[in-house]
């Protein structure tokens, strides 16, 4: 797996927050970037909370023992990175965190619908799994938005929040019996 971090989703929730980002920022230096942000590391801690918690929500409900998170997970050739990827199975659940925004923009759209098609198009996977683009705001107006639903393999762009990610992820997964 070539993500910054990969994990499985029951290592994941008891690893400290501080051992995920020490793995990240040693990513950043070996990817060669000579300077790490303070708001980068910030980002991180505040994505691995949500993510974290959004697992033990689901993890209360159904087995997770064999989910998966990638971190930072870079696109061939694009020179991009996407926050998270949470692997269920059937489920390629794509995650971009915008940390400090309130509401959504239509780049936000594009950027995330635009990374699950670079997964379709360039990246091994098996035929049978679905990806699902999601945007996740710290405060938003969940929904799921209009998009082509005709396309088996990358479903329409998902809005939530940090408070129900959890509940975004454990309907997915029951919605494509994953």
């Amino acid at each position: 797996v070539n993500a910054w971090f990969s994990s499985n989703a029951l290592s994941f929730l008891s690893t400290t927050n501080q051992s995920i980002i020490g793995i990240l920022t040693q990513q950043t230096s070996d990817a060669g970037y000579y300077l790490q942000l303070s708001d980068q590391v910030d980002a991180w801690n505040e994505q691995i909370d949500v993510i974290k918690n959004a697992l033990t929500y689901i993890s209360n409900k159904r087995k997770i023992s064999d989910w998966h998170v990638l971190l930072e997970y870079p696109l061939l050739r694009r020179e991009k990175r996407i926050d998270a990827i949470i692997l269920t199975g059937r489920l390629i659940n794509v995650l971009e965190f915008k940390t400090g925004s309130q509401k959504y923009k239509r780049q936000d759209y594009r950027q995330v619908e635009d990374y699950c098609l670079d997964l379709r198009d360039f990246h091994d996977r098996n035929n049978n799994q679905i990806i699902v683009p999601i945007l996740v705001f710290p405060n938003s107006s969940p929904r799921e938005t209009d998009g082509n639903e005709n396309n088996e393999f990358v479903k329409p762009v998902i809005i939530s929040d940090y408070k129900i990610l959890g509940e975004h992820l454990f309907q997915l997964a029951g919605r494509y019996k994953d």
